[in-house]
C-alpha cells in the first residue's frame, strides 16, 4: 500500500520495527496457504457474527479450514492489531521467515 493509499484507508504503512515485533509474535500461526489479509478478514467477519459457511465462501475455502484457522488465531492476544502491524497483504506467509 502506498502512503497515499494508506492515508485514504486510515491505516499507516507498516513500520519496519513494528512489523518485526508483530512477525515474532505471529510466527506460530504462519501458514503457506494463508495471508495476513485472509486472517484479518476471517477474524473481523467472525467478530461481526458472520457464519463460518459464509466466510468460507468469501475466502473461497473449505468451511472446516476456515473454522480450524479461526480456532488457531483466536487464542493470540490482540491478533487484529498484530496483523495490522505486520501488514495486511495478500502475500502468503513464508514458512522460513524470508521476506519478513
Amino acid at each position: 500500500m502506498t502512503s497515499k493509499a494508506a492515508q485514504k484507508s486510515g491505516r499507516s504503512p507498516a513500520d519496519p520495527a513494528a512489523k518485526a515485533r508483530a512477525a515474532k509474535k505471529l510466527e506460530t500461526i504462519f501458514h503457506p496457504r494463508w495471508s495476513p489479509r485472509d486472517d484479518h478478514q476471517l477474524m473481523t467477519l467472525r467478530d461481526e457474527g458472520v457464519s463460518f459457511d459464509r466466510i468460507a465462501v468469501g475466502l473461497m475455502r473449505d468451511r472446516r479450514a476456515v473454522e480450524q484457522r479461526w480456532h488457531r488465531l483466536r487464542v493470540i492476544p490482540r491478533i487484529d492489531k498484530l496483523l495490522e502491524e505486520f501488514g495486511l497483504t495478500s502475500r502468503l506467509y513464508s514458512m522460513n521467515g524470508e521476506g519478513l
